[in-house]
């Protein structure tokens, strides 16, 4: 049985899923869902989403552990764990924790990412920009800075606070003169501390947990994470149409229908 809280990207024939992990922050690539239209699998897609788990030790652990608890709790069979971007590093995880609780399954991860402070600033540097047309660009450029300074940090220590209420704030004053209601700008400020939690869980899993029984398919000029142990297969795919891509498609069915 899916968790309540799951999204279903595709349902299957059979009972079996495939759990794909990836935060859909509103980018404009391909995401599971235009995978899922063109594998020929009977599997279906679920998509886990972010766990409610207190930050501080080990959070990444607890992240991961709290999707396979559900798992074991629904007794949900799972086919693969599929993992995108960052995400790579979670799939890693709950694989090693389903492994734990009997349920061996490989993994298959598509262009993984290793996050740090760079990536984490780069993202909120994204998130702000959207509201360039509505801020002073000093005030703008301010916020990226601060931003900036905190994720110099190696420890990262303030990026789960400090990122989130610059968020916040500048959100806030872009929406001021134009009539968007402070409940809107709560729900997105959320959802981009969501968002900064999950790269945290990612950067504090890493690629421990892989090994090369693991498949990465990877896009042209797209690099390895330095800590990735797994079986590399290049295509010729651009990274934004990656995910729609049927040679893509293919090789996940290929491995999958084994």
């Amino acid at each position: 049985m899916i968790p309540n809280e799951w999204r279903r990207i595709r349902s299957g024939s059979g009972d079996e899923v495939l759990v794909a992990i990836d935060f859909e922050s509103g980018r404009r690539e391909p995401g599971f869902s235009d995978l899922s239209r063109v594998l020929d699998i009977p599997a279906g897609i679920v998509q886990p989403t972010p766990p409610k788990v207190e930050l501080g030790e080990d959070f990444g652990a607890r992240y991961v552990d709290e999707w396979a608890r559900l798992i074991d709790q629904n007794d949900l069979k799972v086919r693969a764990v599929l993992g995108y971007c960052s995400g790579g590093a979670l799939a890693c995880g709950l694989a090693e924790r389903l492994n734990g609780l009997g349920k061996s399954v490989p993994v298959l991860l598509f262009d993984p990412d290793e996050v740090g402070g760079s990536m984490i600033f780069y993202q909120f540097m994204l998130a702000v920009q959207q509201f360039g047309d509505f801020l002073d660009p000093d005030e703008l450029s301010d916020s990226i800075d601060r931003a900036r300074e905190v994720c110099r940090d190696p420890s990262l220590s303030q990026v789960a606070d400090r990122l989130p209420a610059e968020y916040e704030k500048v959100a806030t004053r872009a929406f001021a003169d134009i009539g968007v209601d402070e409940e809107n700008i709560s729900e997105l400020s959320a959802r981009f501390a969501q968002f900064i939690h999950y790269m945290l869980a990612s950067w504090q899993i890493g690629y421990r947990a892989s090994d090369e029984r693991m498949l990465a398919i990877m896009s042209e000029g797209y690099g390895v994470p330095t800590q990735l142990r797994a079986t590399i297969r290049k295509v010729p795919a651009n990274h934004m149409e990656f995910l729609s891509s049927g040679e893509v498609a293919a090789i996940v069915t290929e491995t999958l229908g084994k």
